[in-house]
């Protein structure tokens, strides 16, 4: 991969890194981020729609949240989920953002409780929003493979 072909990556990585952890990725994080994209073809968009995804996501703040909400239940295996799992691990282990993954919340469980229903609602409110953008697309990616799959009348 040329220099030139990084520039996408970068903003990339550092949108979604502020998605995942609220800060812009480390020297180190945004190499190990470009390596692995280097090395597989895996995190590589398939079709008009993981494209589509991908590109939302990487426009950044609610995007990338209404992206990700819609990705995780109804297209797990879109190049989306695996570039936020794959930074996810890449910030995990290394400082200062494995502080984030590894840290414990000491408030009473009164709070927790209301803090996992609000962020419940929150979900719910994004999947809702993320449907009615992203199902219809979806669909009518897969209704163009299946036309393209069909036999013609020879």
């Amino acid at each position: 991969m040329k220099p030139a072909d990084h520039q996408p990556l970068v903003h990339e990585c550092a949108v979604f890194a502020r998605y995942l952890v609220g800060s812009a990725p480390s020297p180190y994080v945004l190499e190990k981020y470009l390596h692995a994209h280097e090395k597989s073809s895996a995190y590589l968009p398939s079709g008009f729609f993981d494209r589509a995804l991908v590109r939302f996501a990487a426009q950044g703040g609610r995007r990338t949240r209404l992206a990700d909400s819609y990705a995780c239940l109804l297209a797990r295996k879109s190049a989306l989920r695996k570039k936020l799992v794959l930074l996810s691990a890449i910030l995990e282990s290394c400082a200062p953002s494995h502080e984030i993954f590894d840290s414990v919340d000491a408030n009473p469980r009164l709070v927790l409780l209301a803090r996992l229903a609000g962020a419940g609602v929150l979900f719910l409110a994004h999947l809702l929003t993320a449907l009615a953008l992203f199902g219809p697309l979806q669909l009518s990616q897969s209704f163009r493979g299946r036309a393209s799959k069909e036999p013609t009348d020879s």
